[in-house]
């Protein structure tokens, strides 16, 4: 491919990479939401700091696999219920479109409760429900769009959407621009009041960070991510939801652990059925609320 061709160049690739980012979840589709009651209210002299996000997310588009271990937590409020689900994830992943991930949902007691395998080789997906040794084979598209894949963690899914909506050729580019120039593109293009992006400074679990809130009013979602600004590294992303009527949601991952190995393992993206395993001809949902 050809090296950039000027600054409209830019603004294309940029545009496609924030769609991936910007992109409202599958899952939340099944959802009918009403707008979040208070949204955020940005400061008009306040700068937001592009630079941090651009290398945010460079260190997760920048390498064709990384191993990710993370711990999700999903509080739900339903009339007359408060539900609380905490997993455990380990994901090894490749490009294009494999992984590997390991789910462990984590009993209040703190007893291993259901444990789950999901195998992709980049055009199917291979979902084992441990617990029952059953074990049920979809497209990779077709997990992709599923209600319930951000149980394999909120990170990983979002990065591969990025990388699908924008694609191989553009990504390279993404992650070889010059940073300034991204920054310029994002405060011109791609400003708070046009991309629903916000800023700010929080504290969580006593540490300091940076946050960058995405919140579409019409669908009654927010998704944020909180960046050490030291590190530039994501350590955790939440996504909050209200239906005043019937639903109201919120979702944590916190990133334990996270690196770029040299290689994966040969047989990493093969699933093999262990002894005794059925093959279930319907999707096995990983959702906890539903056991």
């Amino acid at each position: 491919m050809t090296k950039f061709c000027g600054y409209q160049r830019h603004v294309c690739l940029l545009s496609a990479f924030m769609v991936g980012l910007l992109v409202q979840p599958a899952w939340s589709q099944a959802q009918r939401l009403t707008p979040i009651a208070q949204p955020f209210v940005h400061p008009a002299e306040k700068k937001m700091d592009y630079g941090l996000l651009v290398r945010a997310m460079r260190q997760f588009l920048a390498n064709d696999r990384y191993l990710l271990k993370s711990e999700l937590t999903l509080k739900a409020k339903t009339p007359g219920a408060d539900l609380v689900s905490v997993a455990q994830i380990q994901t090894i992943s490749e490009e294009p479109n494999r992984f590997r991930t390991q789910i462990t949902f984590m009993e209040q007691t703190g007893e291993v409760g259901r444990e789950y395998l999901l195998v992709s080789n980049g055009q199917q997906v291979w979902t084992h429900d441990l617990t029952n040794n059953v074990y049920a084979i979809i497209s990779y598209q077709k997990f992709q769009n599923a209600n319930d894949n951000f149980l394999s963690g909120m990170l990983s899914r979002l990065f591969s959407t990025i990388r699908n909506s924008a694609g191989k050729d553009n990504i390279s580019l993404l992650v070889n621009v010059p940073e300034d120039k991204l920054v310029e593109i994002l405060e011109t293009k791609l400003a708070p009041n046009q991309a629903g992006l916000q800023s700010e400074t929080q504290y969580l679990e006593g540490a300091k960070y940076t946050t960058y809130s995405y919140l579409d009013q019409a669908k009654g979602y927010q998704l944020q991510a909180y960046i050490d600004a030291l590190t530039s590294e994501i350590k955790y992303l939440q996504m909050a939801s209200q239906d005043h009527q019937t639903l109201n949601f919120n979702i944590q991952e916190k990133v334990i652990h996270y690196t770029n190995p040299p290689s994966v393992p040969a047989d990493a993206f093969r699933f093999v059925p262990p002894t005794g395993a059925k093959l279930q001809k319907t999707p096995i949902s990983i959702n906890p609320f539903l056991q």
